[in-house]
């Protein structure tokens, strides 16, 4: 038989009172603003208002964040700092509204009508933006800032974005082609399966190696001019006048980013940006900072990636044919499956504790590369030159090095069980405490190697031999 503490029956019954009255106060709330249109800072979290009739209601200060109000009607209604985050107004009529210091930040705005209504700017740009995209004059266009905006699946073709503060702003789906985003603020920005390819002459630009070196000819102003003009509101550089508003530069700052150049992000901030699935291909990205961002999937084929920092980044399934990532910051990156291929360009890029298992490297020039403590499981390094290559203590377990060339490379202590040498040059080799168990070493070609402490039990020697255990 159970026995039951006094106490805990007594704590139970508050609980269950407690959430009574709450749920009581909530109705009541939404009671009172059905009955009487007025319901100054209440409660109305979540609470389902579609196609409601509150004309000239008075709901200031009220709690709206992920409200469904699809087709209400709020003209004129008084809605000063109210919280509508996440709130859905797609068809909703706010007509001569009142949202002055209300919050939209994530608010769906499609079709909405905010005519005549006293709000910020920011939302009425962003209404404008999402409901009559055609109607826009992009060329006079002026944005500051986009925070928060819930901008999914929105035509953003050619919006003069440069500079533009665009942090926490949701812009999946959404058609960037030949936008400019120079200088941006992306930092937790939502670009999933987002467009950002340029077109035309803009794509093959963005392409061609010869443009690319130290890539001063493809960014016409420096990193920190970019940086300093792109600060969100709130945020301030040392020596900032006017704390809060968008730099300026001065006249004898270099010329202005060049707006012809679309779909740039040279030293765009993009830490912790979702840009899964995203076509990115044939972008200026150099010197943009990457780093936490989430590139699973995304196609960087062709684009320019010098000196970007893409810590902690995760590119796994990653395009990244072609793509340049010359001085790249790769420290804890997750490349696991990226689709590498010959025009991939490494070049002073330190690998070391990268996880590459399970990836295609064929055709990437690799010689003299970092590579040590390197997870390549089950990679496939067939045919590359891995010539003084430091791959010690790296995991090459089950990895395919058919036909590499590793003369002089440093293999010592490192995991090379089931992996395929047939064929390798594996001249001046330093296997020194290596484990080769079970590995094919068929036909390669083993002199002057270093093997104090290899094992090689299991593995079938160059002569065809398996070495017994």
């Amino acid at each position: 038989m159970k026995h039951f503490c006094p106490a805990t029956l007594l704590l139970s019954a508050w609980i269950w009172l407690l959430a009574g009255l709450s749920a009581k106060a909530e109705s009541r709330d939404e009671q009172q603003l059905r009955e009487t249109r007025a319901c100054s800072e209440c409660n109305l979290r979540g609470v389902r208002l579609r196609e409601a009739y509150l004309q000239r209601a008075d709901l200031r200060e009220a709690d709206l964040r992920e409200a469904d109000l699809r087709g209400a009607n709020l003209q004129q209604a008084e809605l000063q700092n109210a919280d509508l985050r996440n709130a859905d107004l797609r068809d909703a009529d706010l007509r001569g509204a009142n949202l002055t210091g209300a919050d939209l930040t994530g608010a769906n705005l499609t079709r909405t009508r905010l005519e005549e209504a006293i709000v910020d700017p920011r939302w009425m740009q962003v209404a404008q933006i999402l409901n009559d995209p055609n109607a826009i004059d992009r060329s006079n266009l002026e944005i500051t800032s986009l925070e928060g905006a819930n901008l999914n699946h929105a035509n953003l073709s050619n919006l003069p974005l440069d500079h533009v503060c665009l942090a926490g702003a949701n812009l999946s789906g959404a058609n960037l082609r030949n936008t400019p985003l120079n200088g941006a603020d992306l930092r937790g920005a939502n670009l999933f399966a987002a467009d950002l390819r340029p077109t035309g002459n803009q794509a093959e630009s963005g392409n061609q190696a010869e443009s690319l070196p130290g890539s001063e000819a493809a960014t016409p102003s420096p990193c920190l001019e970019l940086q300093a003009s792109s600060l969100c509101p709130g945020e301030s550089s040392p020596g900032e006048s006017s704390p809060g508003e968008l730099s300026q530069p001065d006249a004898t700052s270099p010329e202005p980013i060049d707006r012809d150049r679309p779909a740039a992000l040279t030293c765009a901030n993009l830490q912790e940006a979702n840009l899964s699935q995203a076509l990115l291909s044939g972008l200026l990205l150099d010197r943009a900072d990457l780093s936490g961002a989430n590139l699973a999937g995304a196609d960087l084929s062709g684009s320019n990636l010098t000196g970007a920092n893409l810590e902690n980044a995760n590119l796994r399934n990653t395009n990244l044919n072609q793509t340049n990532l010359t001085d790249a910051v790769l420290t804890d990156a997750n490349l696991r499956s990226a689709a590498f291929g010959e025009g991939t360009v490494l070049n002073n890029v330190n690998l070391r504790s990268i996880d590459l298992s399970e990836t295609d490297l064929r055709g990437i020039n690799l010689s003299g590369a970092n590579l040590s403590n390197m997870n390549l499981r089950e990679s496939n390094l067939s045919g590359l030159d891995l010539s003084n290559a430091n791959l010690s203590r790296a995991n090459l377990q089950g990895a395919n090095l058919g036909s590499a060339n590793l003369s002089s490379a440093n293999l010592s202590r490192a995991n090379l069980r089931n992996a395929n040498l047939q064929n390798a040059n594996l001249s001046n080799l330093n296997l020194a405490g290596a484990d080769l168990r079970a590995a094919n070493l068929q036909g390669a070609m083993l002199s002057g190697v270093r093997l104090e402490n290899t094992n090689f039990c299991g593995a079938i020697m160059p002569d065809g031999r398996e070495r017994l255990c």
